[in-house]
Parts: C-alpha cells; sequence; structure tokens
C-alpha cells in the first residue's frame, strides 16, 4: 500500500525577541551624560565642534562594540548635552578634552536603580570650554587682560597694565578666577607709511592720525586692537 500525501496543520506561535543592547539603543538606555558648556552661558560654534566630535567618536567605537552608541543629542541654549550608551567612551572623553583643549571638567554620579543585584549610576561630564573671543576684555586671576587666542597649551593674552604679551599654561588656569566682562577690543586698519629699524610708522585709516610700533610691518597695510587709547598687534596676523 502506498501512502498519500497529506497536509496537516500544526498550531504554534512565532515569538519576537530583541537582543539586549537593541533594547538599549532602541529605549534611550544611557549609562553617561557629556554636558558641553562654554564661558558665555550661550551656545558656540565651538560647543557644536566638539559635540561634533564626541559624536563621531562613539559612532566608530560603534562599528567594533555594539554597547558603546549615541542615546540622543539635546541643544539646549547654553550648551549641548550627548547621552551615551557605555559610561567608558564619557571616560574617554574626557581624557581626550583634557590633553587637547582647555577645559574644566567635574564628573558626577547619581543612583539610576538596581541592576543584576547592585546599584546601577549615571555619570555626568561636565565639560566647560574656553571659547573666548580673540580680542574679548578678560580678568584672570583679578587683572584685566586683552585675550588674543589659544592653543592646545595654554592661552594668549596682553597685561592691558603693562602692554606685554604673555602666554599662560593651561595647567595654571582656574576657570573659577576668569571673568569675562563683555567688552571687546576695537579693531582697526592703519596703512604702513614707514618700516625700518624694527618699528613701523602708521596711519588710521579711519582718522587719520599717525602712530608708532615696535616690530617690522610685512604688508602695506596691518589691523591692530585698540584698548584705552593703546595698540596692539593681533596675534596671527
Amino acid at each position: 500500500m502506498v501512502s498519500q500525501p497529506r497536509n496537516l496543520s500544526i498550531p504554534g506561535k512565532i515569538l519576537l525577541n530583541s537582543c539586549p543592547t537593541c533594547n538599549k539603543v532602541t529605549g534611550s538606555y544611557y549609562e553617561a551624560k557629556v554636558q558641553i558648556r562654554g564661558m558665555t552661558g550661550k551656545y558656540t560654534d565651538e560647543m557644536g565642534r566638539i559635540g561634533d566630535h564626541l559624536v563621531r567618536n562613539v559612532e566608530n567605537n560603534h562599528t567594533t562594540d555594539p554597547e558603546s552608541f549615541i542615546s540622543k543629542v539635546e541643544y539646549v541654549k547654553d550648551g549641548i548635552d550627548v547621552y551615551l550608551g557605555k559610561r567608558k567612551d564619557g571616560d574617554s572623553f574626557a581624557k581626550e578634552m583634557k590633553t587637547r583643549e582647555i577645559a574644566d571638567i567635574i564628573v558626577s554620579k547619581t543612583l539610576a536603580g538596581v541592576r543584576d543585584g547592585k546599584q546601577f549610576f549615571r555619570f555626568t561630564y561636565m565639560v566647560r570650554i574656553m571659547d573666548i573671543e580673540p580680542g574679548s576684555i578678560i580678568y584672570l586671576n583679578g587683572k584685566r587682560y586683552l585675550y588674543q587666542g589659544k592653543s592646545a597649551f595654554g592661552i594668549y593674552l596682553n597685561d592691558l597694565d603693562t602692554g606685554r604679551e604673555i602666554q599662560v599654561n593651561k595647567r595654571s588656569i582656574s576657570f573659577d578666577k576668569l571673568q569675562i566682562t563683555g567688552e571687546m577690543a576695537s579693531r582697526r586698519s592703519f596703512v604702513v607709511i614707514s618700516n625700518g629699524n624694527n618699528e613701523c610708522n602708521l596711519m588710521d585709516k579711519q582718522n587719520f592720525s599717525q602712530i608708532t610700533i615696535s616690530g617690522e610691518c610685512k604688508d602695506s597695510e596691518i589691523n591692530l586692537y585698540v584698548v584705552d587709547d593703546e595698540y596692539f598687534r593681533i596675534r596671527g596676523e
């Protein structure tokens, strides 16, 4: 006797389970929050540059470590908040900022619950960056300065009492002792009339008055900062 093929119906259920990491990514899970802030109390392009750098680093890490991801990015009136799926990314970013930027970093933690029988903490990295605009008048340690700019090693200032240009090492900068006044130096253009003996004779293009400054002038025109009727070369120009 030859058996005949038959169609059978077997009741069953299909269970769809997502992996734990996928649940974290889609469920707004985060272990750390990086708050990028500045000196002026408002959002600046410098914050955007640093925020983009952090996001790119984490996205690169995600290609080899699924636990490393950006949960969300929030833009607030005074900066950027970046939520990280892995606390280690926050530690790495804070160390990098200490090395390559001038920044004040405060790390704190709050209890978020219990996981696997142990207390689970979320960490906040408050990263305050040096985003002062060149030409700003600032106070540092109680003294008044013209801010000329920064490098990875420190900031460049003109002492407004002596006119002397100084470099302040970033390790010696206390953000609590640095104050932005809101004043800006006037930026003026001058024509070089004569140039020699390590000094330049200049004419103000606005009012045609003449001044003499020390040092050589390489071009036919030069821009200077003017503060309290004193003239300062602009760093990098």
